[in-house]
């Protein structure tokens, strides 16, 4: 279900919504009660539910650097090399 952002054009309140996207979007402020809620036109946002991908790892290298008489290696994760 996406999160959406919302401000109040009165009080400048403003929060994140989940919502399902048929949903109409929200027009009361929960902070001063009046019908000026404005959607924020931002990146979606997404709360997923389910099993977790293997994707986020892809960007992270959790390698590392050592040296041995004069000269460097650096493994990455998977390697192979016992540590």
């Amino acid at each position: 279900m996406p999160i959406f952002d919302y401000r109040c054009g009165q009080c400048g309140h403003a929060f994140d919504a989940l919502q399902k996207l048929d949903e109409a979007p929200l027009k009361k402020c929960p902070e001063c009660g009046r019908n000026a809620l404005e959607k924020l036109v931002t990146a979606p946002a997404f709360q997923v539910k389910g099993k977790h991908k293997a994707a986020a790892r892809t960007s992270h290298d959790h390698g590392h650097t050592h040296s041995h008489g004069g000269h460097s290696h650096t493994h990455g994760p998977g390697c192979g090399h016992k540590h």
